[in-house]
C-alpha cells in the first residue's frame, strides 16, 4: 500500500484513507525502545488528512509536512524470519 494515505479515523483500524499520497512526515510514535521500525517511520498523507486531528496523526506537527517523495520517504523494519535469521525489509512510505 505504499505511495497512499494511511490516516485512518478514530474506531475504524484497517480502514486507511487509501488516497495517492502528497505529504509525509517523520512519525514519532513508533520510536522507541523495542521498536521494530529502523530509524523511525514516515507516515503518508492525503491533502485532506494530513489536516485531521485524530489518534493518527497525534505528535504531527502542521508545519513538518513536507511533499511526498517515494525515493526520500522509506520506512525501513526488521522482518522476524524465525528459524532463520531476522531480514531488514525497506519499502516507500
Amino acid at each position: 500500500m505504499s505511495g497512499k494515505c494511511r490516516y485512518s479515523h478514530p474506531g475504524t483500524w484497517g480502514h486507511e484513507c487509501g488516497k495517492p499520497a502528497k505529504w509525509a512526515q517523520h512519525d514519532p510514535k513508533p520510536e522507541g525502545e523495542g521498536s521494530f521500525w529502523v530509524g523511525g517511520y514516515w507516515s503518508a498523507r492525503c491533502d485532506e488528512c494530513k489536516n485531521y486531528t485524530g489518534p493518527d496523526n497525534q505528535g504531527m506537527k502542521r508545519e513538518s509536512w513536507e511533499p511526498y517523495n517515494p525515493n526520500r520517504h522509506v520506512n525501513s523494519f526488521i522482518r522476524n524470519c524465525w528459524p532463520n535469521a531476522p531480514q531488514l525489509v525497506t519499502k516507500p512510505a
